[in-house]
């Protein structure tokens, strides 16, 4: 039986939370936290219930787009049940503004974006001969990394850099982005990976399987999101995929925590996370389709 808990109010007073920097918030080092994305706020809903009683959801942008639930140590005790729906419509937008200036963190090479190797470099400019609009550079370089790249998976797919993954010709999912990002990023375009889940990935229809695929600027200010392995499309329209962490390689918030994901079975690598079964905890609860779809994330607090 769930300890009665008190206003939800009272519990977002808890939330111990600082300044902005880079794709952080500093928050309590004893908080838990949980990744909700941006899809959200796109024209989808959200909804959170605590031990079964609709909620506000304790709501933090990091700044990267995307968004946080953030609970302080003394907000949540064993066995209080959380659950948090995911309606994804199908008037989502896809491409999106960004937020001022493009920042340095999506053109500079990070420690799996290492867009500054000679190989990189000279393969973005390569396929970008010719090409003046950053538009057609950015599609010109999704569909050198789907021709390029073989899906394959192997045991360290998780640790190797875009260069590794580049030069060996074959990878997962986050290793297509990775080296699309960083073609990107060698070619003065800023891009990013996204990760999240996505459904029926192996045709088996569950909706709880991990996923990367990536977003790049263009030069009017718009952010295009583009998967390389299940699906082609340039600016990705698809209720099937639900984000979670934006410029996922680079983006530490879970990190200053010091605290636990409120996702089961994940462990971190090189600051990423990582699961091992690539189960998440999601479950489809209602298609819809064309029109929306409706995704439950549910965790009994142990």
């Amino acid at each position: 039986m769930p300890v009665p808990r008190p206003p939800y109010a009272s519990l977002i007073g808890l939330f111990l939370l600082c300044g902005l920097s880079a794709c952080e918030k500093e928050v309590a080092q004893t908080a838990r936290i949980l990744p909700v994305g941006r899809a959200f706020a796109q024209g989808s809903g959200l909804e959170f219930r605590l031990n079964g009683s609709l909620q506000q959801a304790p709501l933090t942008e990091d700044d990267c787009d995307g968004s946080w639930m953030v609970f302080g140590v003394d907000a949540l005790v064993p066995g209080d049940s959380l659950e948090v729906a995911f309606t994804l419509r199908s008037t989502a937008a896809a491409a999106y503004p960004g937020e001022g200036l493009p920042d340095a963190r999506w053109t500079d090479p990070s420690h799996f974006i290492d867009s500054d190797r000679d190989e990189i470099r000279t393969t973005a400019r390569e396929v970008c001969e010719g090409l003046e609009n950053d538009l057609d550079k950015i599609q010109a370089l999704q569909r050198y990394t789907y021709h390029h790249l073989t899906f394959h998976e192997y045991r360290r797919s998780f640790g190797d850099k875009a260069s590794a993954s580049l030069e060996m010709g074959y990878g997962t999912c986050m290793n297509f982005s990775r080296v699309f990002v960083a073609l990107c990023r060698a070619a003065g375009i800023p891009a990013r990976s996204v990760w999240g889940i996505v459904y029926d990935y192996h045709d088996n229809g569950i909706y709880d399987y991990h996923h990367q695929w990536a977003e790049a600027l263009d030069g009017e200010g718009f952010w295009h999101p583009m998967d390389f392995t299940y699906s082609r499309d340039f600016d990705l329209v698809d209720l099937r995929y639900l984000d979670l962490i934006h410029g996922a390689e680079e983006n530490p918030f879970w990190e200053e925590t010091g605290g636990d994901l409120l996702l089961p079975d994940v462990t971190l690598l090189h600051h990423y996370p990582v699961s091992t079964t690539a189960r998440l905890g999601f479950e489809l609860d209602r298609d819809d389709r064309p029109d929306s779809m409706r995704v439950v994330f549910r965790y009994v607090l142990e």
